[in-house]
Parts: C-alpha cells; structure tokens; sequence
C-alpha cells in the first residue's frame, strides 16, 4: 500500500480545510482486497504515515507512535451510521461530530462534510471502526474529548481512506 498524494481532494483537505482536526490517510490498495486482513495493513500503514507529518489532530511534531498488533480489534460498521449527521450515541464518536465538534472549534458546516464525502467516496465502500487501545495515538483523545479510527475501502476506486481522532486541549 502506498500513500495517494497526487489527488486533488488532499490539495482541497489541506488547502480547504487545514483548520480539520481529524487525520485524513489516502491509500492505493495493489494487491486482492481480504476485508478485514486488507484494513488491517490500511492502518498500520496509515501510523508510519502520520508519524512523518508536522501535524497529527491538533499536535505539531508529535513524532512516532507505538503500535501493538495483537491488540487490534475492528467491527464492521455501517454506511448509515457512518455519515450520519447526528451527534455521537453513546459508547462511539460518529465521523460527523469528530468533524464538527473537535475541541477548537472549526468554521466549517454540514456542506463541507458533504462536500469532503464527496470526493473522498463512492456509493460503493465498506467501513472498519477500530478499538482504542493499541496505539498511544489516541492517549490524548482518552483525556476528554474521544477518539475514533475508521478504515474505509471503496470498491470503485480501488482505495482506502483512513480517518483518525484523537484531540486534546
């Protein structure tokens, strides 16, 4: 798997929307797709990505992550659910309010949401939601605020996107 950079819809996230709490991983899927096994590659992928950027959530140079394979756990999660516009039920951040409500508060609204799905997905995808306990990445998250990662794979686009929260104040 290798990081997408040359699409437009990172030039938009980071030109766009660089106020975007949320860690946004675009990545090229060049072997048969194995469901859960393939996610699983997507974000440990997605850790060594982030760990080389300035900005992770709302940290500058944060620097390397642990990471503890053994206690990965993912469920399948639904399309519904998933770009729900509601706040967060009980027990699961939804994408929605990660986007919406992070601890500094963002201009952005419902039609940027939409707008950043968009171009991001087809109507054609399925969605991990993956436990927090086996990176440090989410310690800041654990304070307060809440903490999410969800690994999308688009059928059309031969593609993952992996979508991390974890802020802090």
């Amino acid at each position: 798997m290798e990081e997408i950079t040359n699409k437009n819809v990172l030039k938009i996230l980071e030109n766009d929307y660089e106020e975007c709490q949320l860690d946004y991983v675009i990545l090229s899927n060049d072997v048969e797709y194995e469901h859960e096994i393939s996610h699983k590659k997507a974000v440990i992928a997605f850790f060594d990505i982030i760990a080389k950027r300035h900005r992770v959530g709302n940290r500058l140079d944060y620097g390397s992550f642990s990471l503890d394979e053994d206690k990965m756990i993912c469920r399948l999660y639904s399309v519904e659910e998933f770009f729900s516009e509601n706040g967060s039920k009980f027990g699961d951040m939804t994408y929605w309010f990660a986007f919406h409500n992070p601890p500094y508060s963002t201009p952005y609204t419902v039609d940027d949401f939409r707008r950043i799905n968009n171009m991001l997905f087809s109507d054609s995808i399925e969605i991990y939601l993956w436990n927090d306990d086996f990176s440090d990445y989410f310690d800041d998250g654990k304070e307060w605020w809440g903490t999410a990662l969800w690994s999308i794979y688009d059928y059309k686009k031969n593609r993952f996107v992996i979508i991390g929260a974890s802020l802090t104040d």
